[in-house]
């Protein structure tokens, strides 16, 4: 998931907010912007634990997690060992988008715990 499109979007919301005041108004408005950075990719990231936790309880067997690669954050079905793999895997991963600049245009293949990739998931 590339969280800097949904940091950058709620950047430049904050800066066309700050469009209507002054140019000291910008000014402090592009400050704040830049101190919230980290602060926005963690609660995304919150967020994305939040619906993994979500996705796990509807799950029959195994688990998601988030995991981190290269800064960004990816949901990984995980499942029970000893378990089957569950047949129709591209069912069960899916890439959520809301529409933000840049976001769709990135197109990402969903990896699976082995580390191959699945590239079907990620439509």
């Amino acid at each position: 998931m590339n969280v800097a499109a949904y940091v950058e979007a709620l950047q430049q919301d904050l800066a066309n907010v700050a469009g209507i005041g002054d140019e000291a108004v910008a000014e402090a408005a592009r400050r704040i912007a830049a101190a919230l950075e980290s602060s926005l990719r963690l609660r995304l990231t919150d967020a994305l634990g939040e619906a993994a936790a979500e996705l796990t309880n509807q799950l029959p067997d195994g688990h998601v997690e988030v995991r981190v690669s290269a800064g960004e954050p990816e949901l990984v079905y995980v499942p029970d060992p000893g378990a089957p793999p569950p047949s129709g895997l591209e069912d069960l991963t899916r890439r959520a988008c809301r529409r933000t600049p840049g976001c769709c245009s990135r197109s990402r293949a969903v990896r699976t715990p082995s580390g191959a990739t699945n590239p079907a998931a990620a439509a």
